[in-house]
Parts: structure tokens; C-alpha cells; sequence
């Protein structure tokens, strides 16, 4: 509870209504995330100001892809998670071995499925980001990405980190 109180002055500190110098704006910041749900990739791509490179699954195999489980499963859902996961997963292998292009096989993975995504922006669209998905209707999971892109700010740029807050 105290770390989540500390993330959250954290997020609160960088996004708030200070001026920021025309340079300072154009600093260019890379952020490569991996362990990513597509579905919240999807989320995320959203941002217009930034620019985006994602793992195709469309030309290499997920199959080995985690499949992010919902929270809050109790045991039986949990346990039938699992195995329609594992079916899923058989199947595309399936479908992959039998000469289904992987772009056709991958339909029937989970939109849990993980991946990897690497998002490039400014330090204006990054505020703009941050401040947009630490509002009250953003899903947790995506709260929870810009809590990490914020400690890894802090925590990679501290310097940089206290002239922007």
C-alpha cells in the first residue's frame, strides 16, 4: 500500500501544468515494454503523437507467447482459462504445421496473448500520455504501464526527471 501511495505522488508530480521549454519539449524518449497484452496494445496505440513499433505476430510465431490470464479468476476459472489457452495455442501450432500462413493461424489467439511494443515520443506527447491514462476511466492495467514508464523515468533520467516536474 505505501509503494502504490508512492507511485501515485509519483505520477501526479509529472504530470502536472508546469510550462515546459520548447527544448526540453523536443527531448525524444524510447520506451520499450515487453510482457504487454495485445489487447492493451491496442490501448495504447491510440496516441496519435507518438510513434509505435510492435512484434507482427503476422510474420513470427506467438506460439510460444505467454496468454495473460484476467485477475480475479477463482480456481475453476482459472483452471478453464488454462486449458481453452493451451487449446488455442495446439491449434494455431495446428494450423501453422499444416501450411495456414501464421497471419491466417494467429486469429485464434487470445487477445491476452503478450507482446512487445516500443512507443518513441516527445517529452510533451509523453505528459500528454501520461496524463491522459492516469485518469479515473483508464482500465488498471494501463494505470499500471504509466506507473512503470514513471519510475523508469525517475529512476533511468533523475536529473532530467526534476527539471520536468
Amino acid at each position: 500500500e505505501k509503494d502504490k501511495k508512492k507511485r501515485r505522488k509519483l505520477a501526479e508530480d509529472l504530470i502536472k501544468d508546469r510550462p515546459i521549454s520548447a527544448i526540453l519539449e523536443s527531448a525524444i524518449f524510447v520506451i520499450k515494454m515487453t510482457g504487454v497484452p495485445r489487447a492493451m496494445t491496442h490501448q495504447i496505440v491510440r496516441h496519435r503523437g507518438m510513434s509505435f513499433n510492435q512484434e507482427s505476430l503476422r510474420v513470427s510465431s506467438c506460439y510460444p507467447n505467454t496468454i495473460r490470464a484476467p485477475d480475479n479468476l477463482n480456481g475453476e476459472q482459472q483452471a478453464y482459462f488454462e486449458q481453452t489457452a493451451r487449446s488455442c495455442r495446439d491449434l494455431y501450432a495446428w494450423l501453422v504445421k499444416s501450411g495456414i500462413p501464421m497471419e491466417q493461424a494467429r486469429n485464434i489467439m487470445p487477445m491476452g496473448t503478450e507482446t512487445k511494443i516500443m512507443m518513441i515520443t516527445n517529452l510533451k506527447e509523453l505528459k500528454g500520455y501520461l496524463k491522459a491514462r492516469s485518469s479515473v476511466i483508464t482500465q488498471d492495467e494501463h494505470h499500471h504501464i504509466v506507473e512503470l514508464i514513471k519510475i523508469e523515468l525517475q529512476n533511468k533520467c533523475p536529473e532530467f526527471y526534476k527539471m520536468v516536474i
